[in-house]
């Protein structure tokens, strides 16, 4: 109901309204305004977090992944010696030349490993980084997350969509700083799985032993492969903020960036089955060796899982 001319105090009550609400919506758009800026910064810093380099810069292995070695090395090599201990008293034991083959087989994977593992490793680890980068740079044209949260900013013109953005731009925020956390965690883990690998591969003649080395080479791969797949899934969510989805693809871009989180779980699971399958499936078990490894190593992974 519109105040009479001379209803001076009906007049300061709907200006004072007017200019709180006014203030209100200013400070709900500046808000969004910063989340935006800290969203488009964080949203794809973890991308450029460097990996440590594992190989050092003269070649071979780094200063911290050496040091590992060496303080591995006497367990390297007392397991070495029992491995081939195992070997020749089960070659004398079941009297055919099996657990030699194994023990050969076990003894060149250690040769492999020690010699060239670091190495492979380092090559992988570039090549996941580089192709995180250039796909994230080629879903946002290289202009980051700005662009998509411009659009966002823009279409805040109500107070329902300008609460709606903020709460994204928070879940993006908590989302970036945890996705930031797990790459260095990533780091770490390499540099840790990258040591120990040759110890894990001194055994390899036993079934302990072989179950080992297949684990530490499925993280291994798993912790390799992460970046890249969180790399495509937020390239789907930026892909998606960007387009003409409106508020829904805006909602799903976001919640996207929120499933990044849990690809690395997803990856353990799937991998490390998978390297227990090849390696059993290589070393002449046939197929049904290949689907009880896979089993195994699907069970053993859904254990630690839960």
């Amino acid at each position: 109901m519109a105040c009479l001319p001379v209803d001076l105090e009906c007049k300061a009550k709907e200006t004072l309204t007017g200019l709180l609400g006014d203030a209100l919506e200013n400070m709900a758009k500046a808000i969004m305004e910063g989340l935006s800026q800290m969203v488009t910064t964080l949203s794809t810093f973890w991308v450029e977090t460097p990996t440590v380099n594992l190989a050092g810069n003269e070649g071979g292995s780094s200063p911290v992944v050496a040091a590992v070695n060496n303080e591995l090395m006497v367990w390297t090599l007392s397991l070495a010696v029992l491995a081939v201990i195992i070997g020749g008293t089960r070659m004398i034991w079941e009297q055919r030349g099996a657990p030699l083959k194994d023990l050969l087989r076990s003894l060149i994977t250690l040769t492999l490993v020690t010699g060239l593992g670091v190495s492979v490793i380092s090559i992988l680890v570039i090549a996941a980084d580089a192709f995180s980068v250039a796909i994230i740079n080629k879903s946002t044209d290289g202009k980051g997350f700005a662009e998509s949260m411009t659009m966002l900013t823009a279409m805040g013109d109500t107070g329902v969509a300008v609460f709606i953005l903020i709460i994204l731009g928070l879940i993006g925020l908590i989302a970036s700083i945890v996705q930031i956390v797990l790459m260095v965690v990533r780091s770490g883990m390499l540099v840790i799985l990258a040591g120990i690998l040759p110890t894990t591969a001194a055994f390899t003649n036993t079934e302990m032993g072989k179950q080992w080395f297949q684990k530490a080479v499925g993280w291994t791969i798993a912790f390799i492969l992460y970046k890249p797949a969180a790399a495509i899934v937020y390239s789907v969510a930026f892909l998606l903020m960007s387009s003409d989805g409106g508020l829904v693809g805006s909602i799903t871009g976001f919640t996207l960036m929120i499933v990044a989180l849990v690809a690395l779980p997803a990856l353990m699971r799937f991998v490390t089955p998978m390297v227990g399958a090849v390696a059993s499936g290589a070393g002449g078990g046939g197929s049904g060796a290949a689907v009880g490894a896979m089993a195994t190593g699907a069970v053993s992974m859904g254990r630690m899982g839960s």
